[in-house]
């Protein structure tokens, strides 16, 4: 069992190096602005998933967490376009997609860890 243990958190603590490397990379290239939509999508898709998964329950709460946190997104560049007037960005929405696609990841590694702890604590 401590065997298992040492290797997921050595397991996940590669593959969050990966995702960090992966992440400076891309955000090398971004905008401040575009940074700030993958951050945000990240912590609305994080924070939705974990109040959606207490009120409703976990199974559901990743897809409700992502579909509104995309609409948040799209409604955001409306009001960019039509208050603002500085123009819809497709660039805002793909890097609000980047922000949900890690924020799965991070959720589901913290699963993946939850499920495997689980039994340590029994």
């Amino acid at each position: 069992m401590v065997i298992n243990l040492i290797a997921i958190i050595i397991i996940v603590g590669a593959f969050g190096t990966y995702l960090y490397r992966e992440f400076r990379n891309i955000a090398r290239y971004m905008e401040n602005d575009k940074k700030l939509h993958v951050f945000v999508s990240m912590g609305l898709v994080i924070v939705f998933s974990v109040v959606f998964g207490i009120l409703y329950g976990f199974e559901k709460s990743i897809g409700y967490a992502m579909i509104i946190t995309m609409f948040i997104g799209i409604c955001k560049e409306l009001y960019d376009k039509l208050v603002r007037k500085t123009g819809f960005s497709i660039e805002d929405l793909v890097a609000d997609f980047y922000g949900i696609v890690y924020a799965i990841v991070v959720l589901a590694v913290l699963s993946a860890i939850r499920l495997l702890i689980i039994p340590f604590i029994r």
